[in-house]
């Protein structure tokens, strides 16, 4: 799914989130999630055990306040991974 992107939210520790309009579908609103290149050992990763588990945890949590993972895209030709949210208003720090 191709995604139109509309301006960076945030970044923080494991990647730069970006806010994108999905161009197929309903065209809503999507955050996106590029995640950066970890050190895992004496080696730099794309995936580390973290970003995995956060993969699979935000894909089994049902919850209303919290964001539905949508999808997991990989880029082969620039080695890079992005995790597709739904947009949420609120962000965590903001609320706490």
């Amino acid at each position: 799914m191709l995604h139109l992107a509309h301006g960076k939210l945030g970044s923080g520790t494991y990647g730069v989130v970006y806010m994108a309009r999905e161009r197929k579908k309903d065209g809503s609103i999507v955050a996106i999630k590029i995640m950066h290149t970890q050190k895992e050992g004496n080696y730099d990763c794309l995936t580390t055990i973290s970003q995995l588990r956060e993969i699979k945890l935000i894909k089994e949590l049902h919850h209303p306040n919290i964001v539905i993972e949508r999808e997991v895209l990989y880029n082969y030709s620039i080695k890079e991974l992005a995790i597709v949210y739904e947009y949420g208003m609120l962000a965590l720090r903001t609320v706490l």
